[in-house]
């Protein structure tokens, strides 16, 4: 997961320079939903997205020009990278006695997906604006973990996260939506996300759980190929992120990347792969 992290960090500062130019870039923040399509017994979930993409290349003159202006390019291309984070399934089991024998505990399974996107999109205007209807295509990481949460009664005692299995790897699809002009700068964003990745790997059958006397047996299912998320947001045209010296991007930085980090505990339980 850090990897996944220090990509992204990559990825923001490698189109950093193009902030700094005040040309018009886009920002997006959205609600995800991701879908399985060959695996019914994988939950679905939510989690959140963001994404951000150069200033538009307008293909069709062969010029650069503001999607926000009266007469917007009939036909634009940014690049940029986008971002995503999902839970896809969870399950709590409560008084779950530790292997330390120093009491009981309460213990969470998850299932997360995350993305990380190198993207093109194509995007055109229609109604003087007021739609702009687009679509990507990308390829970059996508990763998979089972995991679960340990949280003793005992309060004086720190959580202990371990993970169950991971799988990362090369992933490409393509996202097709609709912006809806709210004011000039920001739209409603509504898109649906395809994914494919040809990685095997196999996740946690949340439905699968159950306590099996002092112990907690669970079924792995097979990582399925594809999923669809669906996306809910906002999209923002920008100026200039920067704030005029560069302190706007640093503070933007600082601010994503707090609070990443992991549990230090060291209590456990008995589990059973069956």
């Amino acid at each position: 997961m850090k990897k996944l992290y220090s990509l992204f960090i990559i990825v923001l500062f490698s189109l950093s320079f193009l902030i700094k130019t005040n040309a018009q870039s886009v920002v997006e923040i959205n609600g995800t939903a991701p879908l399985s399509l060959n695996s019914p017994k994988l939950i679905s979930g939510g989690g959140a997205g963001f994404g951000f993409y150069t200033p538009p290349i307008d293909i069709i003159e062969a010029r650069r020009r503001t999607i926000k202006s009266n007469n917007p390019s009939p036909l634009c291309l940014r690049f940029g990278g986008y971002f995503y984070f999902d839970g896809v399934g969870q399950k709590t089991f409560k008084g779950i006695p530790l292997l330390s024998g120093t009491g009981n505990a309460s213990v969470n399974f998850s299932n997360s997906l995350t993305g990380i996107n190198f993207s093109a999109k194509l995007s055109s205007s229609l109604i003087n604006g007021r739609i702009i209807p687009y679509a990507e295509g990308f390829t970059g990481l996508r990763y998979f973990s089972s995991s679960m949460t340990i949280t003793p009664d005992d309060k004086d005692e720190n959580a202990n996260s371990i993970t169950i299995s991971k799988t990362s790897g090369i992933n490409f699809g393509a996202t097709g939506g609709l912006l809806f002009r709210i004011t000039d700068e920001f739209y409603i964003d509504t898109g649906v996300m395809w994914t494919h990745s040809e990685v095997p790997g196999e996740y946690v059958d949340v439905k699968s759980l159950q306590q099996i006397g002092n112990n907690i047996g669970y079924r792995a299912e097979k990582l399925p190929n594809d999923f669809l998320v669906f996306k809910l947001g906002v999209t923002g045209y920008i100026d200039d992120f920067s704030g005029g010296n560069g302190d706007g991007w640093s503070n933007f930085l600082d601010g994503l990347f707090d609070g990443i980090g992991s549990g230090s505990g060291s209590g456990n339980i008995g589990l059973i792969k069956f």
